[in-house]
């Protein structure tokens, strides 16, 4: 089967790398759907010496959150069609075995009234959790000691962090709105199920930027006040494209 991976990325540099190698398998295409912000350049050069990896790569003007999304999928629906799974992801997560990963994610689409197959989070570096487990390199040695039944904290889902389908689910996906985790999920549970990873479960390296929720309300307000967005980074706004692969 030949599968896509848009990987839909914004701003931090050290987060999109760890992401990126972390996941990379070379029987999966990778595209990369950047929103424009001050680390642009840099960005561009990371991923033009990652070249022979991607199947393409289109730089955004500026931010205009979801609507990347939407102009890509508009633009590249055709090259989208010829393939038959399609994955969605952020940026935001750091996986240890992306052949063990991509194996169960895939192996879950094909369960019975699967819509979407995602990639759990380890939650004990969420924020709001006492004496929380902070950086990558604790989370693999906390993962490492977990044998058979894990003993972590398990989400209940996994949102736009990345999310894998069957291309002929990508045009209901997108005709969502808002385009957001909760949204997407009240669609899910109206027709199957999002299924979700047992055995290799995702650091969200996005979360280690806060220490309270009022830290992370603050930096909300203020991203949504820099990019032109709502409460949920949902912008209004359409710019140009640059196709740089």
């Amino acid at each position: 089967m030949k599968h896509i991976c848009v990987f839909w990325c914004w701003h931090d540099l050290d987060s999109i790398k760890k992401s990126f190698e972390s996941m990379y398998l070379e029987n999966i295409d990778f595209f990369v759907v950047e929103n424009g912000s001050d680390n642009s350049d840099k960005i561009k050069e990371y991923f033009l010496s990652q070249k022979s990896k991607l199947k393409g790569y289109i730089q955004f003007e500026k931010n205009i959150t979801t609507n990347a999304l939407f102009i890509f999928v508009k633009d590249y629906y055709d090259l989208l069609m010829t393939y038959d799974i399609f994955t969605l992801t952020d940026s935001d997560l750091y996986i240890i075995d992306a052949k063990k990963t991509w194996d169960e994610i895939l192996k879950n689409l094909q369960r019975p009234s699967a819509i979407y197959s995602g990639c759990d989070r380890f939650l004990d570096n969420h924020f709001t959790v006492p004496n929380r487990i902070v950086g990558i390199d604790k989370f693999k040695e906390v993962m490492s000691r977990k044998k058979g039944n894990l003993e972590y904290k398990r989400g209940t889902g996994i949102g736009i962090h990345m999310m894998t389908m069957k291309v002929d689910k990508i045009k209901k996906l997108f005709d969502i709105r808002p385009f957001k985790d909760g949204t997407i999920s009240k669609e899910v549970k109206k027709k199957g199920i999002w299924f979700l990873t047992t055995e290799n479960i995702a650091y969200n390296m996005s979360w280690d930027h806060f220490n309270t929720m009022d830290d992370y309300d603050t930096a909300k307000r203020k991203r949504a006040e820099k990019t032109n967005t709502n409460k949920w980074w949902i912008s209004e706004e359409i710019c140009n494209y640059v196709k740089i692969i």
